[in-house]
């Protein structure tokens, strides 16, 4: 059993509507896709961001020119809601519907490992609270972590009200120099590596988009 520490750190996130509608179709071949992204910043960091965006901004019309850039925050991690539709020559159909989570940044330690898997604590419309533990593993490595939904997981996601995405993370530097190749590499999760489970608000915008992409018309063109 790897150590585990339970600290939930609920960060609101604080982002237009607009920049949280991410929903992408397509139709290749037989193969009818649609896919909600939710790219996760850290809100102190936008909010700060924004602020020198908008200095920038009125410093520009007061006829202030500053030749400093303002670099947006990267990504924390990203999670995406993704419905497959495999027609086949007689027009008929089988569906795939899977939830991944994906972090490329070096500055946090995310352990996205099936043995130390992330889950959903959620409230369904009727004030219901419970863990949503995806059952069915589809592909995980060090930067990625893909569950294939079960009818009653997909049935929750259809219900559900509030959600917050509980990511376990190490305190650890999992990113160290691999001096054979000369370049950085992310160490693997092994049962000795102290855990802490770190929640995070996931936006009414973006379960919104979840239930879009679980009822959206997938019929082939």
């Amino acid at each position: 059993m790897f150590k585990t520490f339970i600290v939930l750190l609920s960060l609101i996130v604080c982002l237009s509507s607009t920049a949280l509608a991410q929903i992408k179709e397509a139709q290749v071949g037989n193969v009818v896709s649609i896919r909600s992204d939710f790219d996760y910043q850290d809100p102190k960091e936008l909010a700060l961001y924004e602020a020198q965006k908008a200095k920038q901004k009125v410093d520009k019309n007061n006829g202030i020119d500053e030749d400093e850039d303002v670099v947006e925050p990267e990504d924390l991690f990203r999670v995406y809601l993704t419905r497959d539709r495999f027609y086949n020559s007689k027009n008929k159909y089988r569906e795939n519907i899977t939830f991944s989570i994906t972090s490329h940044n070096m500055d946090r330690n995310y352990i996205l490992d099936g043995d130390c898997p992330p889950y959903l604590e959620i409230v369904d419309n009727e004030g219901k609270k419970s863990t949503l533990n995806f059952s069915n593993m589809k592909f995980d490595n060090l930067y990625w972590i893909s569950f294939s939904l079960t009818k009653k997981e997909i049935h929750q996601l259809q219900n559900i009200k509030e959600a917050k995405l509980i990511l376990p993370e190490t305190m650890e530097n999992m990113f160290v120099r691999n001096e054979k190749k000369d370049k950085i590499e992310k160490r693997k999760f092994n049962d000795d590596i102290k855990v802490e489970m770190i929640s995070y608000d996931i936006p009414v915008e973006i379960l919104q988009e979840w239930k879009q992409v679980l009822s959206a018309d997938l019929t082939r063109k």
